[in-house]
């Protein structure tokens, strides 16, 4: 698969962001695949989506790495519920072609159903603590911004005049 991903989406960045997404969460690509396989289009705005998901975690990966590490583990969860959701269509594809007869196989997706509504809910909850985290940063930087600009408005005539004396040359 990952050859034939490569061979769709061949420039260099494009190798970084599946080589990223192969090692993290795998079930993206797959999805990718199903995807490309059905309507190249369709596969081409997936992996925009991707490649837009990784652009955003690299550019915060050396400045906020525990933000980082947050969106990480979302995306591997993520993953895992993507690859429940796969293995509910396989089973209910299954069971559909057998006739829906076979109690082992209706048991066992009712499990991996439950499993995934479980993954479905840790990915909400670590996703609303991030943003939550979030939030409560950017309400610091802004206080931060706003006594800067105080400081800076107390102290607005020895601005203006070390200005004045820097452009006249006093």
């Amino acid at each position: 698969m990952m050859r034939k991903l490569r061979g769709r989406f061949s420039s260099e960045s494009d190798g970084a962001v599946i080589g990223f997404y192969a090692k993290t969460a795998p079930a993206f690509l797959v999805e990718l695949s199903d995807r490309c396989s059905v309507d190249q289009e369709k596969g081409t705005t997936y992996f925009d989506g991707l490649v837009s998901r990784y652009a955003r975690l690299a550019e915060i990966k050396d400045i906020r790495t525990d933000e980082h590490q947050r969106r990480s583990d979302i995306l591997v969860l993520e993953g895992y519920s993507l690859s429940l959701a796969r293995k509910i269509r396989n089973l209910k594809r299954v069971l559909r072609e057998s006739g829906g007869k076979d109690r082992e196989l209706r048991s066992q997706l009712a499990r991996t159903e439950t499993q995934l509504s479980e993954a479905l809910e840790e990915v909400f909850v670590a996703t609303q603590q991030n943003q939550s985290i979030e939030i409560n940063r950017l309400a610091a930087e802004l206080r931060e911004m706003r006594r800067l600009l105080q400081q800076r408005d107390a102290n607005r005539d020895h601005i203006v005049r070390a200005q004045m004396r820097d452009l006249t040359g006093e």
